[in-house]
């Protein structure tokens, strides 16, 4: 749903997700919740929901807080994906100068290989740039 951008679907499926017992989810349920959350601010915003999104993204880096240890691939381009949303969410709530602790560490863990974030680092290194 995300990626076709159909926001209004994405949320409410993912609420239904993080509605269901711990046990239904996965073993890995603090990771599977993470990367839930961090996809339901993404759609939050994009429904031009900031304060919920950034909601949502903060629980995220607190859970991911938990359990990112290693390190992994797939979580290090969780958290840039994190850092990246959240900082977006902050800019239109507050101002740019507000988010740009969140745009630099966007820019330090989101992937550069990952298209999601692609975009979202370029526009990092435009406000850092300031």
């Amino acid at each position: 749903y995300l990626r076709d951008q159909n926001y209004d679907g994405a949320a409410a499926l993912l609420n239904t997700a993080l509605s269901l017992p711990d046990a239904e989810i996965s073993a890995d349920t603090p990771a599977v919740e993470a990367e839930l959350l961090t996809n339901l601010g993404w759609a939050r915003l994009n429904q031009g929901w900031p304060l919920e999104a950034e909601e949502n993204l903060r629980d995220s880096l607190a859970l991911q807080d938990e359990w990112l240890t290693q390190g992994t691939d797939e979580q290090q381009q969780l958290r840039g994906t994190t850092y990246c949303l959240l900082a977006q969410a902050t800019e239109v709530q507050t101002s740019v100068e507000a988010a740009l602790p969140l745009w630099q560490d966007c820019l330090q863990t989101a992937e550069p290989t990952n298209p999601a974030t692609d975009a979202w680092t370029g526009e990092a290194r435009r406000r850092l740039e300031r």
